[in-house]
């Protein structure tokens, strides 16, 4: 793991700063819910954090691309910082309304829009290209840890030293974060043509990078089938709450839900430690039919251990999905242009996302769950795979969730440009040279200004 070193530093500081990030999430969620007693505001809390980002994300990277990416990290972390520190001064003031946790919502968002690219780009320069699916599997392990524990820190520390505090607590992550990337240097890249776009417009450099894209249609298929099953990953967390307090308590729910972490740790470990196939789409299509086989069985019986098993299964498979996927293009993509290349796809690919947690509520609440209700339309019709009454509407969404991601599955194993993406690209990264060694703690901080 020596030729890791600056990768595994970084790695530390972002895992910590993520568990802060997640406990004072869970915390403001409770204060929303405590304040307004609205699901419809919590709801939009929601929204705020994923929605500014994907609408940031095609320009953010071309700034990934034009300028140091530890700094943009640097910077990122502080100002979600700064954010979090007017939270708390309006806390304890007495001041703060649900507006200002949207907007801080939103502003964290945007944000972790330059944050991600930069540290996913980063990775390509620290870490030998063998390597790329254990780096993955472990930052995917940082998200599941942050599913895992942030909540179980949180619920405890809310009622310990109130949700001011659990603030306080991840200010205090964000210093962490911003120390380790303090203590490394991550290599420069110029493009493989050694062209430098830094004078050109933001929109050319995004054309650029969707141009990339386009002319790859193994990439482009990549990442369609990627769009499609967060849309299933995204109606599977819509869904997953109406479907189990359907028939079991808040409590099992709560079980359900970090039996998902568990899993998704698991696969996040497991991961890292293999690194994947030889051939990353085999992993891909083997985890992938495992995610969807998941999705579709636990709405088939209103029963706790099937919903238990499936959601530790689509958990487990999950990272093995991701991180296959984010080896292939960390390989394919030059990166000189990784940053802005990166941003438009996940931009893409998490366009899904808002669209589920829009959609799904209305459609189980004004349209499937009516249909199934005892004595509806369609409770004979559909009762027969999932049952009636409380709950059923939504486990015929998270039926039909799993089988549309076994669709997109299956696309990727029949459709040749995208079985065949590995053979046909050229590798765009060289032999990675030996990562430099940790400087101390107190260089210079240049901020980037986006």
């Amino acid at each position: 793991m020596k030729e890791m070193r600056t990768f595994l530093v970084i790695w530390v500081g972002q895992v910590v700063s993520l568990l802060g990030s997640g406990m004072s999430g869970f915390a403001l969620g409770i204060w929303i819910l405590q304040q307004t007693g609205s699901a419809t505001r919590f709801g939009l809390v929601l929204l705020c954090s994923v929605l500014p980002g994907i609408l940031v994300s095609p320009f953010a990277g071309v700034v990934v691309d034009r300028m140091d990416r530890r700094r943009i990290m640097i910077f990122s972390d502080a100002a979600a910082a700064v954010g979090t520190a007017v939270v708390v001064v309006l806390m304890y003031r007495g001041g703060l309304e649900a507006w200002h946790v949207y907007l801080a919502t939103a502003a964290s968002a945007v944000y972790g829009a330059f944050q991600r690219p930069a540290y996913s780009a980063s990775v390509t320069v620290l870490v030998p290209k063998e390597q790329y699916g254990r780096a993955s599997g472990m930052m995917q392990a940082g998200q599941a840890l942050s599913q895992i524990f942030a909540p179980l820190a949180a619920g405890g520390l809310v009622f310990a030293v109130g949700v001011p505090g659990v603030l306080l607590i991840d200010l205090a992550t964000f210093l962490v974060g911003v120390a380790t990337l303090l203590a490394v240097r991550i290599p420069s890249v110029r493009p493989e043509d050694g062209s430098d776009a830094r004078g050109l417009p933001l929109w050319r450099d995004t054309r650029d990078g969707w141009a990339f894209i386009q002319r790859r249609p193994g990439l482009l298929g990549l990442l369609v089938v990627f769009a499609v099953l967060n849309l299933s990953l995204a109606s599977f967390q819509a869904a997953l709450g109406p479907m189990v307090l359907g028939f079991a308590s808040a409590a099992a729910l709560g079980a359900v839900m970090t039996s998902a972490g568990v899993g998704m740790l698991a696969g996040s470990v497991a991961m890292g430690a293999w690194g994947g196939p030889r051939l990353r789409i085999h992993g891909i299509v083997g985890a992938g039919l495992v995610f969807a086989a998941a999705l579709a069985a636990m709405g088939l019986r209103p029963s706790l251990p099937l919903v238990t098993v499936c959601v530790v299964a689509t958990g487990f498979a999950f990272p093995i999905l991701a991180g296959c996927s984010q080896a292939i293009w960390q390989v394919k993509t030059d990166p000189a242009i990784q940053g802005r290349v990166f941003s438009l796809r996940s931009a893409i690919s998490n366009s899904t996302v808002p669209v589920a947690y829009l959609a799904c509520g209305l459609l189980i609440d004004r349209l499937v769950a009516p249909l199934l209700a005892r004595g509806g339309a369609a409770a004979h019709l559909l009762g027969v795979l999932v049952g009636d009454g409380p709950g059923r509407g939504a486990a015929v969404l998270m039926v039909a969730s799993g089988g549309v991601a076994a669709v997109a599955i299956l696309g990727a194993a029949l459709l040749p440009r995208i079985r065949r993406v590995e053979h046909e690209l050229p590798d765009m990264v060289k032999p990675t040279p030996a990562a430099p060694e940790p400087v101390e703690v107190g260089l210079a901080l240049e901020v980037a200004t986006a």
